[in-house]
This record gives C-alpha cells, structure tokens and sequence, in this order.
C-alpha cells in the first residue's frame, strides 16, 4: 500500500450523535465495504454497471500496519498491508487510478502493483 485503507459506516445512535465503526482487516465487513464501494464508484463514473467480479483478499497484515491519524478533527483508523485484488481487469486498474474504499480524495487507499 502507498497509503493506508480506512473502511468504516456511520450511524446516529438513539440520541441523534453520528458514531462511526472502523472495521479492520480481521473483518468481513472491511472486505465486503471496499468492495461495495469501488464498485459505487465505478457505477457513478462510468455510468456503467459493473459486469464481472471483484474481490480484495488479504496476503500479509500485522498489528503493526495499523495507522490511526487525525483530519479536520476526526480520529481516522486505516490499515497498511498486502492485498490480492482478483477479477475483472477494468474494475482493478479503475481501483487502481481512483483508490481503494473512503477518504480517497485525502489520500487514502492508493496502492501500487507488485
């Protein structure tokens, strides 16, 4: 990774309070997000859907990989590592130009091909 992948949801609690969930890499929901989101992505851009599949897999992640930094006065978790991406060629190199899962446009989830 050139920068850390930060897969999260927000919710409102019961008193109205947005709280938002960070999933790490030992969760199927941080697998599930990125690939929901790129294929989002994907869908708004192209205006077209997306034909094949995507999957992102883990190969090596340790605890220290973990990256917790701050913007605009929120604490963000996001994750460092190696990743197997299989499927559909144009959905990869799409991941590849626009970044993988949230926060892209701050520089998250750019990833280099090994």
């Amino acid at each position: 990774m050139l920068s850390p992948i930060t897969v999260y949801s927000t919710y409102l609690r019961e008193n109205g309070q947005k709280h938002t969930m960070y999933y790490t890499p030992k969760d199927e929901m941080f697998y599930q997000l990125i690939e929901e989101n790129l294929k989002k992505k994907y869908e708004a851009y192209t205006g077209k859907t997306v034909v094949g599949t995507f999957t992102i897999k883990p190969k090596k992640i340790r605890e220290n990989d973990k990256v917790v930094t701050r913007f605009k006065g929120f604490i963000i978790n996001a994750w460092n590592g190696v990743y197997e991406l299989e499927g559909n060629p144009e959905l990869i190199n799409f991941a590849y130009q626009v970044g993988l899962s949230n926060r892209n446009s701050q520089g998250f989830g750019m990833f280099q091909v090994i």
